[in-house]
């Protein structure tokens, strides 16, 4: 996979390569012999991929991806996950008399 800058479409200067856990000697191979080499008058250096806890390798995500999967993550963590501001007054009234254990009469004296 070649990263492309949007705008232009020309290559970030960098490239991901995935071999298959099949391949790993050629890809040690590949390491040895082109690590720090000189390619169209630039120097590669290439690392290998980090594995997540799971023990599996993951992409690379972009931030809004990242900031994605911590919302979904925390989503269910929060006592009151809405805003009244988009809710109407009798569901806003509702929400709060069952909360409290009381009527919606009670809630409004």
């Amino acid at each position: 996979h070649i990263p492309l800058f949007a705008t232009t479409k020309t290559s970030r200067g960098f490239a991901f390569i995935r071999f298959a856990k099949s391949e790993r000697k050629a890809a040690f191979k590949a390491y040895e012999e082109l690590n720090e080499r000189f390619f169209q008058g630039r120097i590669m250096h290439i690392r290998a991929a980090r594995e997540n806890e799971d023990g599996e390798e993951e992409p690379s995500s972009t931030y809004k991806q990242t900031k994605q999967r911590q919302q979904k993550a925390n989503a269910g963590n929060t006592e009151f996950a809405w805003n009244s501001l988009y809710m109407n007054a009798d569901a806003i009234l509702e929400s709060v008399s069952q909360r409290f254990g009381v009527t919606k009469q009670d809630v409004l004296q």
